[in-house]
């Protein structure tokens, strides 16, 4: 183990991935900002449907947190999450019952919001 997993099980909520996580603005207050510096969210749901076809659908759904952060209603993203979501589930083994059935739930939850 390396010094920064000693640091972090000792203090448990601090990861020392950024500085930005010792304070209370979460990455997501700038959706909008990234959104559109990348063209919009359907830009982004694009780019995160390329990372689901490269086997990829953490990185694509990190792309969708921000699009959908951004546009909560983008039907090309919620298309795009959809699909990773239910990557990941294949993915998961069903050994997990904590990880299906937060899985099944959010695809529930995006299914009624494209419905």
């Amino acid at each position: 183990m390396g010094r920064a997993d000693d640091l972090e099980e000792y203090s448990g909520w601090f990861h020392y991935d950024s500085t930005t996580s010792l304070y209370g603005v979460p990455r997501s207050s700038i959706d909008h900002d990234l959104a559109e510096l990348s063209g919009g969210a359907a830009v982004l749901a694009a780019r995160a449907r390329e990372r689901l076809q490269e086997s990829q659908p953490l990185q694509a759904m990190h792309l969708l947190d921000v699009a959908l952060g951004a546009d909560p209603a983008n039907k090309d993203a919620l298309s795009v999450k959809q699909d990773a979501l239910r990557a990941l589930l294949a993915a998961s083994g069903g050994t997990n019952l904590s990880e299906v059935m937060w899985l099944r739930s959010e695809i529930a939850a995006v299914e009624a919001r494209l419905a």
